[in-house]
C-alpha cells in the first residue's frame, strides 16, 4: 500500500507546487517557430501551453527549453547549474 501512495503523494505536491497550471492550461505541446513539418518533440527550443486567466481570457506562456530552470519555492527560476 505504501508503494502506492508514496507516488500518489508526489504527484499531489507537484501539481500543488504548480499552482493550478494543470487546472488553467488545457493544451501543452512541444513548439519550434522553425519547422512547419517533422517530429518537433524531438528537436523543440520551446515548451508553450494555452491557459485560462482567473477572468476567464485564453492567454499563451511559454518556457525555452534551453535554459536551465530550477524549482525555487514553487517558481522556475533560470540557474545556470
Amino acid at each position: 500500500m505504501l508503494t502506492f501512495l508514496l507516488p500518489l503523494f508526489c504527484i499531489i505536491q507537484t501539481a500543488s507546487a504548480l499552482g493550478g497550471f494543470i487546472e488553467t492550461c488545457s493544451e501543452v505541446r512541444f513548439w519550434d517557430p522553425d519547422s512547419v513539418w517533422g517530429n518537433k518533440y524531438k528537436t523543440s527550443p520551446y515548451l508553450v501551453a494555452r491557459c485560462t486567466s482567473s477572468d476567464g481570457d485564453d492567454y499563451c506562456t511559454w518556457l525555452p527549453l534551453t535554459m536551465c530552470y530550477s524549482n525555487v519555492d514553487g517558481q522556475l527560476v533560470a540557474r545556470s547549474q
